[in-house]
């Protein structure tokens, strides 16, 4: 058998060559731009949402905080995302893809499991205009506020019995809820104490009459409701200041 004596003089490695080079071309068309091509998703409208948020000692482990997009009538949310606890600091972002068309507005929201809203934290009109997408850029999002507490506690669990008039001369209806409660004495308070005393836990009424069955005639450890969360942002309120 003769034998190359050069590498243009070679059949061999001309073919070897080719089909080396044939080779490469398939798999770098395999991996190249042509997959996006055989494969089109459509989005519709996307929403990008960006938030951080503060007070995480009151983000909620028995309700949920979501964001999603409202409309047609309903309680509910058409469409959304849950949110997890994030770390301190970190930024969240949420992407709704192929917003409805019936959706009028855009909430991040504390809700029940059940995803019925509680309290909205954020609220953004959908345009009547709307292009390719929607860019909500980053909001700072304050977990702790009294108007919180008072939609997720106060209206829900007492003004049933403390509204307007109250029961024991405590009113929680919304608007003269924290007037009549902050550094204001309880009248059932043996030692005197405030109903809510800023930054003292053991100074304020309220809270033990939450935690300790025995002071009052009527029974108060089921309010506020089920969800632990409830109790633990009256205390982190508390704690914090009793801020309005």
């Amino acid at each position: 058998m003769e034998k190359c004596t050069s590498f243009l003089s070679c059949p061999f490695l001309w073919f070897f060559v080719i089909f080396l080079w044939l080779s490469v071309s398939v798999i770098s068309c395999d991996s190249g731009d042509i997959y996006p091509d055989e494969f089109e998703y459509e989005n519709g409208v996307v929403v990008k949402a960006s938030f951080i948020f503060e007070e995480l000692g009151t983000f909620p482990s028995n309700y949920q905080v979501l964001f999603g997009a409202f409309g047609n009538g309903k309680v509910e949310p058409i469409v959304s995302k849950t949110i997890v606890k994030p770390k301190q600091g970190q930024e969240v972002t949420i992407m709704l893809d192929n917003l409805p068309d019936d959706a009028t507005s855009l909430k991040l929201c504390l809700t029940t499991l059940g995803k019925q809203p509680v309290y909205t934290f954020y609220k953004m009109d959908v345009p009547k205009a709307v292009g390719d997408s929607i860019v909500i850029p980053i909001q700072e999002i304050h977990l702790m506020q009294f108007d919180r507490i008072q939609q997720q506690v106060f209206t829900p669990s007492c003004v049933a019995c403390h509204g307007n008039p109250g029961a024991a001369g405590l009113s929680l209806s919304e608007g003269i809820s924290y007037a009549n409660l902050v550094n204001v004495s309880s009248t059932r308070s043996a030692e005197h104490q405030s109903r809510v005393t800023p930054s003292d836990i053991e100074a304020s009424f309220i809270i033990d009459i939450l935690e300790h069955g025995d002071l009052l005639k009527t029974d108060h450890t089921s309010i506020p409701s089920k969800y632990n969360d409830d109790l633990a942002l009256l205390k982190e309120w508390i704690r914090n200041g009793a801020k309005k």
